[in-house]
């Protein structure tokens, strides 16, 4: 007899959620304190062992606003307290936001208001980001602890003025800042915005993935990749990059 699933996604929730005409994807599983949890649409679920395995609910996104997936790159990183760790996740969409949750109370901080940042950052704010598409890249700090790096793609509204110095590209359903940008989180939770050299003539549309060098001989390598289609036919787009980590880093503003 077939099993049914230890999580049926029918009865989860995906409202706010426009991805796949409305359907819920599982975007990311983390390790944290020892236990298994899962990022699906705005929720995260904590894997409960056992005879009959389970998953249950432990946090739901309380500003969702508007996204197609709903949370990414959900990560375990220390808890400053030194009480074990919590949880970091990027909200995609119209109200994005790095949030920091600690599954064990289902509580929330946002730590990040990307929009903001990046509207403050750029002289001009994104209508959607996508922040952390697959993971947030863990990498040591040359200053001590562990940074993560954090892909973007954002989108710039069409009445909006493109502020000098910027390379945006249109796509069949918008404009796209195409300058290869990525967020630096240090260990003291301060944010910073990096930026990737351009080749010319070279869209970096987006930092879509981020790992440091598992290669012996370049222990001081992290490798940048790209390219999102967003839904329209795409040739000779996809890119990779390469860096030294303090390079990557730099020093936060």
């Amino acid at each position: 007899m077939e099993r049914p699933p230890e999580l049926d996604l029918s009865g989860v929730s995906a409202a706010g959620l426009s991805g796949r005409n409305g359907n819920l994807r599982v975007s990311r599983f983390a390790e944290c304190n020892g236990q298994l949890y899962t990022a699906v649409g705005q929720h995260i679920y904590e894997r409960i062992d056992g005879v009959e395995p389970h998953w249950c609910l432990v946090y739901t996104n309380s500003y969702p606003g508007h996204s197609e997936t709903g949370l990414r790159g959900l990560a375990a990183i220390p808890d400053l307290s030194g009480h074990g760790e919590v949880l970091l996740a990027a909200v995609e969409g119209n109200a994005a936001r790095i949030v920091r949750v600690n599954p064990r109370a289902g509580s929330e901080a946002t730590e990040l208001d990307v929009a903001d940042f990046l509207g403050h950052r750029w002289g001009m704010r994104p209508s959607y980001v996508i922040a952390a598409y697959n993971d947030m890249a863990k990498v040591r700090d040359p200053a001590g602890g562990e940074a993560l790096l954090i892909g973007l793609e954002a989108f710039i509204p069409l009445q909006a003025q493109i502020a000098a110095a910027h390379n945006v590209v249109s796509v069949g359903y918008g404009r796209l800042e195409a300058g290869g940008w990525y967020l630096v989180r240090h260990p003291n939770r301060a944010y910073d915005l990096r930026q990737i050299a351009q080749p010319p003539g070279r869209p970096l549309v987006p930092t879509r993935s981020i790992r440091a060098s598992p290669f012996p001989q370049e222990t001081d390598a992290v490798y940048f990749a790209g390219y999102d289609a967003n839904k329209v036919s795409a040739h000779d787009t996809s890119w990779i990059m390469r860096s030294t980590i303090a390079g990557a880093i730099g020093v936060a503003q």
